[in-house]
C-alpha cells in the first residue's frame, strides 16, 4: 500500500496494494518493432 493524493482537493488518500503485470520485450519482439526498411524513417 502507499500514500496517494487527491489532486483536487490535496488531501492525502490511502491506494491499495495491487498486483501489476510486469512485461519485457523479448529480443524477437524488438528485432520486429525496431525493423525499419530501407528508405523509411
Amino acid at each position: 500500500a502507499r500514500i496517494g493524493r487527491n489532486p483536487k482537493s490535496g488531501a492525502k488518500v490511502d491506494v491499495p496494494a495491487k498486483r501489476v503485470p510486469f512485461f519485457k520485450a523479448g529480443k524477437e519482439l524488438r528485432e520486429l518493432v525496431d525493423h525499419k526498411e530501407p528508405g523509411q524513417e
